[in-house]
This record gives C-alpha cells, sequence and structure tokens, in this order.
C-alpha cells in the first residue's frame, strides 16, 4: 500500500512540474527564440541579395568577371591615353557604388602603391588577398573597400563605397574580385561593344549576359 502512494505521489509531483513550465513557456515567449538563428537569417538575406542569379561582363581591354544580377555597368567613354578601361557599377535598388579602373602605372606592386597611400592605412584594415593569381591589397574602411593589384604596369583599382547598403555592396565587390580573370574578348563581345558606342555617354550601360550553371 505505501509503493502504491509513493508512485502515485512521485507522478503527480512530476506532473505539477510540467503544467507549471508549461504555463512558463507560455507566458514567455520570447525565451525560446534563437538570437543566433535570427543572425543567420538575416545573413541568408543579404548572401542571397546578391547571389541570387550572375550575370557575366567580358571588357574589351582584356578581363571579365561575374556580378549580381540587378547592377549596372556604365563603361566611361572618353578616356585618356593611360587609362584602359574605366567602369561604374550601381543598382537602382540600392545606395552605393562600385568603380573599377585600369590605367597604366609607374607601381610594381600592391605594396608600393600602399606606400603612397600611407593616409588609408592609419585607421582601417589591410589584407592581403589575391586577383587572378596575382598578390594584391584590400582596404577597408566603415564605408569603403579598396581593391588593388598590379599586373606588368598596369593598375587594377577596384573602389567600392556605400554609407548604407555596405554589407550588399561588400558581397557584390567579393563576388567581382573572387570571378575577375584575363580574358581575350570574343567576336560577340566585341560586337555587343561596338553597339554600345551607338549611344550617348550617359545612356550606355550594360547589365550583362546570365550565368547558366
Amino acid at each position: 500500500m505505501k509503493k502504491k502512494v509513493t508512485a502515485i505521489s512521485i507522478v503527480a509531483i512530476v506532473s505539477l512540474f510540467l503544467v507549471v513550465l508549461l504555463i512558463t513557456l507560455r507566458k514567455n515567449p520570447s525565451e525560446t527564440k534563437s538570437p543566433l538563428g535570427q543572425e543567420k537569417t538575416g545573413e541568408k538575406d543579404v548572401l542571397s541579395d546578391t547571389s541570387s542569379k550572375l550575370q557575366s561582363y567580358q571588357d574589351p581591354s582584356g578581363f571579365q568577371f561575374s556580378f549580381p544580377e540587378g547592377i549596372v555597368i556604365q563603361p566611361e567613354k572618353n578616356l585618356d591615353q593611360s587609362t584602359y578601361a574605366k567602369l561604374t557599377l550601381s543598382s537602382p535598388n540600392k545606395e552605393g557604388t562600385m568603380q573599377l579602373n585600369v590605367a597604366s602605372t609607374q607601381f610594381s606592386s600592391a605594396d608600393d602603391w600602399l606606400k603612397t597611400n600611407k593616409d588609408l592605412v592609419k585607421t582601417v584594415k589591410v589584407t592581403d588577398i589575391k586577383i587572378a593569381d596575382i598578390q594584391g591589397k584590400q582596404i577597408e574602411t566603415k564605408d569603403k573597400i579598396v581593391t588593388v593589384f598590379v599586373d606588368t604596369q598596369t593598375l587594377f583599382e577596384f573602389t567600392t563605397e556605400s554609407r548604407k547598403n555596405l554589407p550588399y555592396w561588400k558581397n557584390a565587390n567579393d563576388i567581382i574580385v573572387a570571378s575577375f580573370s584575363f580574358a581575350l574578348p570574343s567576336d560577340e563581345n566585341v560586337t555587343n561593344e561596338q553597339n554600345l558606342d551607338t549611344g550617348s555617354e550617359s545612356d550606355v550601360t550594360f547589365e550583362g549576359e546570365e550565368i547558366v550553371e
């Protein structure tokens, strides 16, 4: 008889504990949410915003790269003799820009370039990076990313700026820099460039060709 009473008492205590726990959880649902899970959701949104579909761009001066859908490329047409290419990348939906300048230089490496831009190094993060298998430098501030490398007396400088959407543009910058490579333009790309030249400078834009994976 005592064993039955003891067993009933244990069951009653466990049941009471479960009821109290259930009531507590219902009163405080926010405590069951994971902040880590919320952060991952936000990060996924940013990445998917720039990586859902990629477009391709090939420049007649001999390089190519991939870039996120939704970004528009505007090539500069009035170039001086020392500049081989100058592109401005922008988005109608995201504040910010990315510029790519390709020009002749006396610098032999990104390290040499950095020595003449010491003001940038004082308060920012400088990282070694490889672009098209060439050693380069990436400089980051709170609203700007500058990536540079030098190849055969030619300076390649990527400047990404945004005060409100730097995470979006940083992801775009990473995609472009990672996919950057040297390539001679095909006949089809040359034809496309010739067609672009027929418009005025302010109307010239390039939205790229979709990459099919």
